[in-house]
């Protein structure tokens, strides 16, 4: 079976979106965690389910344009997918007893990609990697980034602040302002546009495939955008708080603000 690709675009969407279903159900209690965050608008993984769609997109595109090689019966390579399967499968069962979280949907993609590889061959396999590692951008691995990227958001913000002159007496995180106090918290460090930047360009990458300096710009340039406009959010906010002596709504509820 190893290296049999069906023929129309529409089988290969079938192929892969069977494969992807196969393993989220049978690695479920991984499957229910990611889902309750992926379902969770609020979350930074919001965008999950959108992810695993463009994954298998881009899987089925890389699969249907694949010539299926000729392989050799009892070549070692033809057997390497299923060791990797069944010592990754070992691995994350060990890691759900003992109830680590982060490995065990670390491992959910690596998985994903070895039942692939044992049931289209080692060579597809290969060429897919890059598609299948893309569900990345929805394994809450990203989290490890929030406070960083909250205390950058804090030295840009307080600099923008000292430049406009706003009296203002700024306490690390904490920007108190003469009718109130607003606070840089966990939830203004810009993760859920920086994720999902990162994500797009990867995607436009992957799918277009331009030359490798081309790549490098336009993911720098999606990294500066989703940063920049985290900060210019908050500075207005800032100012909105300031000029409306902290009375606008937005000042308690700015979720969907930027």
């Amino acid at each position: 079976m190893a290296g049999w690709i069906l023929p129309t675009l529409t089988f290969t969407y079938l192929q892969l979106s069977s494969l992807f279903l196969a393993v989220f159900f049978v690695f479920y209690p991984t499957t229910e965690v990611l889902l309750d965050r992926w379902l969770k608008f609020d979350e930074s993984l919001s965008h999950g389910l959108l992810v695993i769609a463009m994954s298998i997109h881009l899987s089925a595109k890389t699969l249907h344009r694949i010539d299926p090689p000729n392989f050799k019966n009892g070549s070692l390579s033809n057997y390497l997918p299923y060791i990797g399967l069944a010592l990754s499968s070992l691995v994350w069962l060990v890691t759900s007893s003992a109830n680590i979280n982060i490995l065990e949907q670390v491992l959910i993609p690596i998985i994903l990609w070895f039942a692939i590889a044992s049931y289209l061959g080692l060579h597809i396999g290969l060429k897919l990697f890059p598609s299948i590692a893309f569900i990345y951008f929805a394994i809450p691995i990203w989290d490890y980034l929030n406070q960083a990227l909250v205390d950058l958001s804090s030295l840009t913000v307080t600099w923008l602040v000292d430049l406009i002159g706003i009296t203002a007496l700024i306490e690390e995180n904490t920007i108190t302002l003469p009718y109130g106090a607003l606070v840089i918290a966990d939830g203004c460090s810009g993760l859920r546009y920086f994720t999902i930047a990162c994500a797009l360009a990867v995607y436009v990458i992957l799918d277009s495939k331009p030359n490798r300096a081309l790549s490098i710009k336009l993911l720098v340039t999606a990294i500066a955008l989703s940063l920049f406009s985290n900060w210019l959010r908050i500075f207005l906010l800032i100012l909105i708080a300031y000029e409306t002596n902290m009375e606008s709504s937005l000042v308690a509820d700015h979720e969907t603000f930027g």
